[in-house]
């Protein structure tokens, strides 16, 4: 799904893309591939989102079906 197309889908359902929002989608979509959320919270700058924000982002988007968390085993 592109971020324009997230964007709008995020807009549809009432809800705001903030800018944290956004800069995480942008990490995300820049990589495409699954990222741990160490190297998320590398790449974001984290004047701007802290992480718990960071963490509260990743539920959200995941509780949208935008964005998917993938367990691994050690």
């Amino acid at each position: 799904m592109s971020l324009e197309l997230i964007c709008a889908t995020l807009r549809e359902r009432g809800f705001r893309l903030t800018p944290q929002r956004k800069e995480l989608l942008v990490v995300v979509e820049r990589q495409q591939r699954p990222l741990a959320i160490d190297e998320i919270a590398m790449s974001l700058d984290l004047r701007e989102t802290d992480l718990p924000t960071l963490y509260r982002n990743l539920s959200f988007l995941e509780g949208q079906k935008i964005l998917k968390t993938i367990h691994f085993k050690d």
